[in-house]
């Protein structure tokens, strides 16, 4: 089946603040500039899609990441890229996550986390202030290289609109085995339901009035990527809200709000680094410990703590550009 559009074909584009910039390794991998960005470029982003997507499947040997990448570089080809703006795309997963807030059974939620009724109204009220600005920062943590917020956007806005969120949806993670892609570069830990086990964000989705009808990361598409997110967030935090006592629970009543950002930065280094002491659990009953006197990546351990700096960065590039 031939291309639907131009971005399967050499085109020039330019690169704006990028230029000038140096990209090598796997910010060549993903937007095809290799070397000192030039005002303008030439790049044919179906290739450059088709080559990440080798790129996973030589590392996997894995049959479905090959099925996989077969259908999604062949979707890409094939459909409307999305192109638009980083404001527009914060705009779109905002609608998403709200709606999904909406459509959630709270009480089911409840059920399903094992929460008390206290700890399901903060877990409510904390998620409530999500946003679309902050699940944008969590995706440039995922994909993205460098602790630099501001070139983190910059590549990430370059991709929009010239590739298309169709792109962003679809790019591979290339350091693991699994069949793990997009935004958020979901592996199954984040995102499973079969054979009666339930897993990150498919835990809740059964509470959500219309769910996603899937439990495969690999037929992830489109909107559902900040859906399942979204669920991802919401089962992340009401794991954490369980474990704190009274004294811990308390606190965070009070600054979950003024602290939002690092609220943010946990639900970003939870999605790698969840559990344990050296995990994001751990620093988060850490900071909650010291009564939140110190910063959140400062309670982190190696291990968390770029991604925790990662989303901080990315926050506040996020804060000046939108």
């Amino acid at each position: 089946m031939s291309c639907a559009h131009s971005q399967c074909v050499k085109k020039e584009y330019k690169t704006g603040p990028l230029a000038g910039r140096q990209f090598s390794g796997f910010l060549y991998d993903l937007t095809g500039i290799h070397g000192q960005a030039p005002e303008i470029v030439r790049i044919n982003f179906c290739d450059v899609l088709e080559r990440l997507w080798k790129m996973k499947e030589n590392r996997s040997r894995n049959l479905v990441v090959s099925r996989t990448a077969t259908k999604i570089v062949q979707e890409y080809k094939t459909t409307s890229p999305g192109t638009m703006t980083l404001k527009e795309y914060a705009k779109l997963i905002q609608r998403d996550i709200e709606q999904t807030f909406r459509d959630l059974d709270w009480n089911k939620v409840g059920k399903i986390e094992g929460l008390d009724t206290r700890r399901l109204a903060l877990v409510k009220k904390i998620v409530a202030t999500f946003t679309g600005k902050d699940f944008l920062a969590y995706s440039m943590t995922e994909l993205m290289p460098t602790t630099d917020g501001m070139f983190n956007a910059y590549v990430y806005g370059f991709l929009l609109r010239n590739a298309g969120r169709k792109f962003i949806e679809s790019i591979p993670a290339l350091y693991d085995d699994y069949t793990s892609f997009g935004p958020y570069q979901f592996t199954q830990y984040a995102w499973y339901d079969a054979g009666g086990e339930c897993r990150g964000g498919s835990r809740v989705n059964t509470a959500l009035k219309h769910p996603i009808f899937h439990g495969s990361v690999s037929k992830l598409r489109g909107n559902e990527h900040h859906v399942a997110a979204f669920l991802f967030a919401v089962d992340n935090t009401a794991k954490l809200v369980l474990k704190l006592n009274q004294k811990q629970l308390s606190l965070l009543m009070r600054i979950y709000r003024s602290r939002h950002a690092e609220v943010i930065q946990y639900i970003a280094t939870a999605h790698n680094f969840p559990n344990g002491r050296h995990g994001a659990e751990g620093a988060v009953l850490r900071w909650l410990e010291n009564n939140a006197r110190r910063s959140y990546i400062i309670s982190c351990t190696w291990r968390p703590r770029l991604y925790a700096r990662k989303t901080a960065a990315n926050l506040a590039a996020l804060d000046t550009l939108l």
